[in-house]
C-alpha cells in the first residue's frame, strides 16, 4: 500500500489534487477508484491496530511498516483531523517509532515526520 501511495504522489504534483485523489472515490475509472478506496481504507485500518502492537518487544517490522505507510500516504486531510480526547493514532505511531530502539524504525518515523513537515508547520509538535 505504501508503494501505491508513492505512485499517486509521483503522478500528482498539486497537493490539493492529491488530497482529492486519495479521498474522493467517486471517479469514473473503476480500477483507479478501487485503488484509491483501498489506499484510504488501509490508512483508516491502521487506526484499528491495537497500540500495544507497536509498543511490545520484537515489533520493529510492524512499527517500521506502519511509519512507512504514514510517510507515504498521509495528506493534509489526516494531519488536520483532530480528535476531542486524544492525539490521532498516526501521531502516536510516529512517536513510538521515533523513540524505538531499532534504527530502521527510527528512520521510518523520521521519514514520516519529514513528510508531515512538508505538508504543515510541525513546530508545535516538535517543541513539546
Amino acid at each position: 500500500m505504501s508503494e501505491i501511495a508513492i505512485a499517486y504522489k509521483e503522478g500528482i504534483e498539486e497537493p490539493s489534487e492529491l488530497d482529492q485523489c486519495l479521498h474522493d472515490v467517486s471517479g469514473n475509472n473503476t480500477i483507479l477508484s478501487h485503488l484509491i478506496f483501498t489506499t484510504l481504507q488501509v490508512f483508516t485500518q491502521l487506526t484499528r491496530v491495537p497500540e500495544k502492537t507497536f509498543t511490545t518487544t520484537r515489533n520493529e517490522i510492524i512499527a517500521a511498516a506502519a511509519c512507512r505507510l504514514i510517510a507515504n500516504s498521509i495528506t493534509r486531510k489526516e494531519i488536520n483531523l483532530t480528535e476531542a480526547v486524544a492525539l490521532p493514532k498516526w501521531k502516536r505511531i510516529v512517536d513510538v517509532g521515533l523513540k524505538h530502539r531499532h534504527t530502521s524504525v527510527q528512520e521510518s518515523a523520521a521519514d514520516a515526520m519529514a513528510q508531515i513537515s512538508r505538508l504543515t508547520d510541525c513546530s508545535a509538535y516538535i517543541s513539546r
